[in-house]
């Protein structure tokens, strides 16, 4: 009864997070497409390549979009106003988190 009750909370709580993800961006008010369970909108980046995703959902919802990848969400926009606005004014708040840094010893 105990491991039932454990699994079924789990079960809730992951229904819970679906759809605090699902309405991430529609509280924010930015378009985007609907998300898929665990994979969010990584399904079209990988079936027709990243550029060609971010054509039709540009296409589609405007010139700025929220799409996840996975549970993680992400914006790109076209606007310039708006790319303007997190590279120069708030630049501290906007941040690249796909950046990578590498380091690496150089023998002679």
């Amino acid at each position: 009864i105990r491991f039932e009750f454990c699994l079924s909370f789990k079960k809730i709580k992951r229904v819970r997070r679906w759809f605090q993800i699902k309405n991430y961006f529609r509280k924010r008010n930015i378009n985007g497409p609907c998300p898929l369970p665990i994979i969010g909108n990584f399904l079209g980046v990988l079936t027709k390549g990243l550029a060609n995703h971010d054509m039709e959902i540009f296409r589609k919802f405007g010139n700025t979009v929220g799409y996840f990848e996975g549970a993680t969400p992400v914006i790109i926009t076209r606007d310039v106003k708006f790319i303007k606005a997190a590279m120069v004014k708030d630049f501290g708040v906007f941040y690249n988190r796909r950046v990578k840094l590498i380091y690496y010893n150089k023998k002679f």
